[in-house]
């Protein structure tokens, strides 16, 4: 996933944010909403499968991962994407807030970009649109 092209410039971002859940709907919603904001996402639905993308597509950076710790190998993704890059930041997908209907778009997408450090009421402003 990429960001559009043709969003605003205050919309792009070069923040990459790697998104791993056995649950495919869940992390193609959460990647699209975030690529609607400007970031550019990697959706994985295994940790192998994470690695691997990240392997072949080689951003320069990932900046967070958005992780179901549950899943095998979770601790290891993160300890070698942390290797590469000190300044990673991890985001856990517990699976009882996992489906898009327990938690409002608003409060997944200010949670991402909280720990991204962008201001929280950027978003709000978006969403009421």
């Amino acid at each position: 996933m990429s960001p559009d092209m043709n969003a605003a410039p205050e919309q792009q971002h070069a923040e990459t944010i790697l998104i791993i859940d056995d649950d495919l709907g869940f992390i193609l919603w959460l990647g699209l909403a975030l690529v609607s904001r400007g970031y550019l996402t990697i959706p994985a639905s295994s940790c192998r499968n994470a690695l691997r993308l990240v392997d072949e597509l080689q951003p320069p950076t990932i900046d967070l991962i958005i992780i179901n710790p549950a899943l095998p190998e979770a601790s290891d993704v993160i300890s070698v994407l942390r290797g590469k890059s000190g300044s990673l930041k991890v985001m856990s997908i517990e699976d009882q807030f996992r489906s898009p209907q327990s938690r409002s778009h608003l409060e997944w997408l200010s949670t991402a970009l909280r720990i991204l450090g962008e201001p929280v009421d950027h978003v709000e402003k978006a969403t009421e649109n």
